[in-house]
């Protein structure tokens, strides 16, 4: 219901659990933009993206090698995705 995705995308625990993610992807993972996000994605589906999964993402973290604050939108953005809040 509407409802439960509002709360899922403005909740602060969400939010926080985003952040701690995206720091941990910022410490495990010494690649570049598409290898972070490559890494967060088959983290949280079980299952490697593909190129049409990564290329909105690669195209809002821009050329500028991800930070915490654009890998939590990212990190934010996948959790609120209906591929995981459906099917996990």
């Amino acid at each position: 219901v509407p409802a439960q995705a509002l709360i899922m995308l403005n909740n602060e625990f969400v939010r926080q659990q985003s952040q701690v993610w995206a720091e941990r992807l910022l410490k495990e993972s010494h690649g570049n933009n598409e290898q972070l996000i490559a890494a967060a994605w088959l983290q949280l589906f079980s299952r490697p993206a593909s190129a049409d999964d990564l290329q909105p993402l690669l195209e809002f973290a821009g050329d500028e090698a991800l930070n915490k604050e654009t890998l939590t939108e990212i990190c934010h953005v996948l959790l609120n995705s209906k591929e995981y809040l459906f099917l996990h």
